[in-house]
């Protein structure tokens, strides 16, 4: 079914507004002098750059894939959770149930994504969602944001994770450097898991994956081999690696730390 751009330019803005206001409030974070259109804002860093930035981007790239109209209520619920943060103070418990709704709705789109066609790349990224959603669930089940932002980093790095992966089969990579990558996959699965009853474990044990997924990305990423292209290319190649980078950098620090 085809979609409309109607359907996705709102959602679209919505978005960035999240995260120009998630980076600022970010900032505020780390001890800018910087006003913000409510207090509140201050604590929901994390909630509008996950949820409401890079879930409603997410959520509406995965809708236009699947060509389902009912695939954009993913990218909407977050949307609408964002505007809850952003225009409605007090209001967080609803925007908490949105952004649930709009990573079970993720969930089900992978799944019909699934049905038409297996691969590991997809699978991969499926499993991100689930992470975010579980890590939704546990946010609305009571758990602290620090015990849950493990859960929504974990969305993002295993769903890039995925994208990178669908890539890799242009590449010559040895099958036992893919049986490493799922093993590290399942060490940071471990990781979330005990973030909900021992962070201190948790940190270390996502930080070790984290660090290992870094390397593994920086060694068989086509981005490293697209260096040499020029323009466009390029710029999204040193993005990447740059962001594997930082990536291995937190790793790190979750491990000191």
């Amino acid at each position: 079914m085809k979609t409309s751009p109607r359907y996705y330019i709102p959602l679209l803005f919505i978005g960035m507004i999240s995260m120009v206001i998630g980076i600022w409030v970010g900032l505020v974070r780390m001890g800018w002098q910087w006003s913000v259109p409510h207090e509140g804002l201050v604590m929901l860093h994390g909630p509008l750059m996950v949820g409401g930035f890079l879930g409603t981007v997410i959520g509406m790239e995965r809708a236009v894939a699947s060509k389902q109209v009912w695939g954009f209520l993913a990218p909407l619920f977050s949307a609408l959770a964002a505007l809850l943060y952003l225009v409605f103070p007090g209001k967080e418990s609803l925007a908490v149930i949105f952004l649930t709704l709009s990573s079970l709705f993720m969930v089900l789109i992978f799944l019909y994504m699934l049905k038409r066609h297996i691969d590991a790349a997809t699978v991969v990224m499926a499993i991100g969602a689930a992470v975010w959603l579980l890590g939704n669930l546990a946010w609305l089940g009571g758990y602290s944001i620090p015990q849950v932002v493990l859960w929504w980093a974990g969305f993002l790095i295993v769903t890039i994770v995925g994208e990178r992966l669908e890539l890799t089969r242009f590449l010559n990579i040895a099958k036992n450097q893919y049986r490493l990558l799922y093993s590290m996959l399942v060490l940071l699965a471990v990781g979330l898991v005990f973030s909900l009853f021992n962070l201190d474990l948790a940190m270390r044990i996502t930080g070790l994956a984290n660090l290992a997924l870094s390397i593994w990305l920086l060694r068989n990423d086509i981005a490293r081999r697209a260096l040499k292209k020029p323009g466009l290319t390029r710029f999204l190649s040193l993005a990447l690696l740059t962001g594997y980078f930082w990536l291995g950098l937190s790793g790190i620090m979750g491990m000191y730390f």
